[in-house]
């Protein structure tokens, strides 16, 4: 799960997407994560941890995975 920062708390509310574009492999990992759509107050990094961290199941073309580019966002919400 991706944190809020310092930076963000600071504003008391709020809603902040982060989007990626990446690659995910043949094992399901997340490989070349390139940030698409910034968010700024700190999110960014924050965001790009937690989505190193996932595991998807990975793309399959003719019965054999294969890797595959993917966009993914991260949500933040301050109430």
């Amino acid at each position: 799960m991706a944190e809020f920062s310092d930076e963000a708390r600071r504003l008391r509310s709020g809603r902040f997407e982060v989007e990626f574009s990446l690659i995910v492999d043949v094992k399901g990992r997340p490989q070349d994560v390139c940030l698409t759509k910034s968010a700024g107050y700190g999110l960014d990094a924050n965001a790009a941890r937690a989505v190193q961290r996932y595991g998807f199941k990975p793309a399959a073309k003719d019965g054999k995975r294969v890797p595959a580019r993917i966009s993914i966002g991260v949500f933040f919400q301050l109430h």
